[in-house]
C-alpha cells in the first residue's frame, strides 16, 4: 500500500460546497465527550456545517468533504492520461 497525505485548508473545503450553491456556516452542535478519568458529558461546540439541500439538516463539513474526496478519488487520482504519466519522467 502507498500512503500519501493530502491537506486541504478550511477555505478550500468550504469552497467546494459554496460553489455548488450550498450553505456553509458555523453552528453550535451538541457533542458528547468521554474523558478517560471523568464522567461522560455533553456540551455545545462550534462546528462548520453544510446544510443538506434535500433535508435542510446540518451535516459536519468535515464529514461531507471526506465523502466528496472518497467519491472523487477514482476520477482525480486513478484515471491519468498517458501524457500525464510520461511527463513525470525526465527526458535525456
Amino acid at each position: 500500500m502507498i500512503k500519501e497525505t493530502i491537506t486541504f485548508t478550511l477555505d478550500e473545503a468550504k469552497q467546494v460546497f459554496t460553489e455548488a450553491g450550498l450553505t456553509v456556516e458555523r453552528r453550535m452542535v451538541s457533542h458528547t465527550f468521554q474523558p478517560s478519568h471523568r464522567p461522560e458529558y455533553t456540551d455545545e461546540i462550534p462546528v462548520w456545517v453544510v446544510v443538506n439541500p434535500h433535508t435542510g439538516e446540518a451535516e459536519r463539513l468535515e464529514d461531507c468533504f471526506r465523502k466528496f474526496i472518497k467519491q472523487k478519488k477514482q476520477q482525480l487520482f486513478l484515471t491519468a492520461e498517458k501524457l500525464e504519466i510520461y511527463s513525470l519522467f525526465d527526458k535525456k
